[in-house]
């Protein structure tokens, strides 16, 4: 069964409540409890793909006649890397080197779980060397001019001025926010707040439990009162009201599927001729920010990445063809 490729997720070890001295007191009885534990700590909406990864791997161990999680070494953790690398699929393709190191990275991050809670010894994927591939999605990214035909390509994407006024502020927040989609989705109205300063602000839930606070422009709230007025909806911030932000002419919640086709479709209606899906907005709303000298610690922070690694990337891609050796080549043509 293969998977679709999506954000790696590591379970990040805090600093240790106990010294070597004092090991932790480890209270998971089986393999069972501890996959659903690791899995609680992943956001919700990749834990069906993570538990297919770890099913189909506890299927390889028991091939190799291997009963429990704990009883996997350095070898056998290697074979199933071997097992992925010479896996081919039912069109004939083997699996890409970025699908074979998601799924190390998953299974590696269960033993890390496993660890850091006294449950395993060792991690036997922690020296596995991980397949090399070109991560493109920071190269994913709208122009200007492609932003605002996007935009105008939503404001005019219903003969119901009201549905295309709100499609065009779902395309304005995740530009100017760079909010995952499924974060823009689960936000409640409740969830906004105004901050001593008269600034607005909303409380976003991301990746497991991690919580954080992202700005909401002045320019951007204008749209979102308006949408939610001509909804009939309630718009002066109220923490105690728990509706979905963005909703439906019938009220519920709008979908994944629903914003991934009305993106794809605005796309297609001004020609872009790019795979356009709504995380594309995220590397954009990114690489905005970091292109106009936004802080890299402020990017960092808002949208809601662990470390300096990613928006790093972001930057580099950014100034890649700035300014490279070619330039410095004295001759003329």
């Amino acid at each position: 069964m293969n998977l679709p490729i999506i954000q790696e997720n590591h379970y990040d070890s805090i600093e240790p409540l106990y010294s070597d001295q004092f090991p932790v007191p480890c209270d998971i009885s089986d393999d069972s409890m501890l996959i659903e534990l690791w899995l609680d700590q992943k956001a919700q909406t990749s834990r069906k793909t993570y538990r297919k990864i770890v099913d189909e791997y506890i299927l390889f161990i028991n091939s190799l006649g291997i009963e429990k999680l704990k009883d996997v070494g350095v070898y056998n953790a290697n074979n199933y890397k071997q097992a992925l690398e010479a896996h081919v699929k039912e069109n004939g393709k083997s699996l890409a080197p970025s699908t074979i190191s998601q799924r190390i990275n998953t299974i590696s991050s269960l033993y890390t779980f496993g660890k850091d809670s006294g449950y395993f010894s060792v991690n036997p994927f922690r020296l596995l060397k991980k397949p090399k591939f070109d991560n493109k999605n920071q190269h994913k990214f709208l122009s200007m001019k492609e932003v605002d035909l996007l935009l105008k390509s939503l404001k005019a994407s219903s003969s119901n001025k009201i549905l295309s006024n709100r499609n065009y502020t779902i395309g304005v927040m995740l530009l100017f926010t760079g909010l995952r989609i499924n974060e823009l989705l689960s936000i409640n109205w409740g969830n906004f707040y105004i901050d001593h300063a008269n600034n607005i602000g909303v409380h976003i839930k991301g990746k497991g439990t991690e919580w954080r606070v992202v700005k909401i422009r002045k320019d951007l709230w204008f749209h979102i009162v308006q949408y939610r007025r001509d909804f009939g909806l309630a718009y002066d911030i109220d923490p105690n009201n728990h509706e979905p932000l963005f909703v439906n002419i019938h009220g519920d919640r709008l979908s994944y599927s629903y914003v991934r086709k009305l993106l794809e479709q605005a796309t297609m209606n001004v020609g872009i001729k790019k795979k356009v899906t709504p995380h594309w907005f995220r590397h954009t709303s990114a690489s905005l920010a970091l292109m106009n000298g936004a802080d890299i610690n402020r990017v960092k922070d808002q949208f809601g990445w662990k470390n300096l690694l990613t928006p790093s990337r972001y930057l580099h891609n950014l100034k890649e063809l700035d300014e490279t050796a070619t330039d410095f080549i004295p001759i003329k043509i």
